[in-house]
Formats: structure tokens, C-alpha cells, sequence
């Protein structure tokens, strides 16, 4: 027996961290007291740093895979945006080679011969 003395046992997250001795007996000194109190603050403020550092760095993982996904959908939607761009192109350009089929046969005349040019 360790003069009434005894040893607290904190589960945090499932897993049990075992503490300084710190007296719990009711007619302990004053003295006694305060410095159990100091000891179970200072545990329990380490624990909540511990606890923010593991959050800011959950936070700043998700945030990257945010900005992943935000850059993979930007990119994305610019290869959808230039296929319907040529698409709309290639559209107008037959709209307009029917409509105008002698000119549409003239710039493709044109088009020959300056591939033959080189």
C-alpha cells in the first residue's frame, strides 16, 4: 500500500494512459491536494494540445484533398469546355459549307494548294 495513494487511469480514445500517482483520499494535506490538482491540469492540458494538433493536421489533410479535387474538376471542366468549343466550330463550319458550298469548295481548293506550296 502506498500511504492511500493510488494510481488514476484515464481512458482516452480507448486507450488507457496511466498517470502520475496522484492522492485521492479524502483527509490528505491541503498541500496534497493542490499539487494533485496541478498534476491532473497539466495531464489534461496536454491532452487537448495533443488533441488540436491532431485536428489542424485532419484539417489541413482535408483541405488538400479539397484543393485536389477542386483542381481535378477545374481541369476537367476546361477539356469539356474546349470539346464543345470545337465541336460548336465544326458545326458552324458545316452550317456555313452547306450554305455556301461553291465558297466551302474554293477554300478547300485553297487549302490543297497551299499544302502543295511547301
Amino acid at each position: 500500500d502506498n500511504e492511500g495513494e493510488e494510481l488514476l487511469l484515464l481512458e482516452d480514445e480507448g486507450e488507457e494512459m496511466l498517470m502520475e500517482e496522484v492522492p485521492i483520499i479524502n483527509h490528505s494535506s491541503r498541500k496534497e491536494r493542490q499539487k494533485a490538482a496541478k498534476v491532473l491540469e497539466k495531464e489534461e492540458r496536454k491532452r487537448d494540445q495533443e488533441l488540436r494538433k491532431t485536428q489542424l493536421l485532419q484539417e489541413q489533410l482535408q483541405n488538400s484533398e479539397q484543393k485536389k479535387k477542386r483542381m481535378q474538376l477545374e481541369q476537367l471542366q476546361k477539356q469539356q469546355a474546349a470539346h464543345k468549343k470545337i465541336q460548336l466550330e465544326q458545326q458552324q463550319y458545316r452550317e456555313w459549307k452547306y450554305m455556301f458550298p461553291s465558297t466551302a469548295k474554293m477554300t478547300n481548293n485553297n487549302n490543297n494548294n497551299d499544302e502543295n506550296d511547301d
